[in-house]
């Protein structure tokens, strides 16, 4: 699975972690998140 760079703090999602702050399991493609999701910086 890729990785996302957010172009504007640089945070990297990686799907093989998820996002435990935002309730996304890990194995959650960058494709797959809630529409609303934000990156958490």
């Amino acid at each position: 699975m890729d990785k996302y760079v957010c172009d504007v703090c640089a945070y990297v999602y990686d799907p093989e972690v998820g996002d435990s702050d935002a309730d996304i399991a890990a194995g959650t493609s960058f494709a797959d998140l809630p529409e609303g999701w934000v990156c958490p910086m």
